[in-house]
């Protein structure tokens, strides 16, 4: 089954073929954070594996920014700024 954040990606690519915004990718990163927590970037580079053996490069590149969203997300240290 297809997470939310997977079927309007999908929808997006499909039906408009328009690059998603750098605020669109972070925030599918951040959905992605929230539903897989430290498997997101896992699940993002499944997903980008699977529009690659489809053959859809455009979607497979958006599964990779998010993925690199990801991986900024989850490395950043939680907690207060000084």
């Amino acid at each position: 089954m297809l997470s939310r954040i997977a079927k309007f990606l999908t929808h997006q690519i499909i039906t408009k073929r328009m690059a998603m915004s750098e605020v669109d990718i972070y925030r599918s990163a951040q959905d992605l954070v929230r539903r897989h927590g430290a498997a997101a970037e896992r699940e993002a580079d499944a997903l980008s594996a699977a529009a690659l053996v489809a053959g859809d490069e455009e979607r497979a590149t958006t599964w990779t920014r998010i993925a690199k969203s990801v991986r900024g997300i989850l490395d950043t240290p939680a907690g207060r700024v000084n």
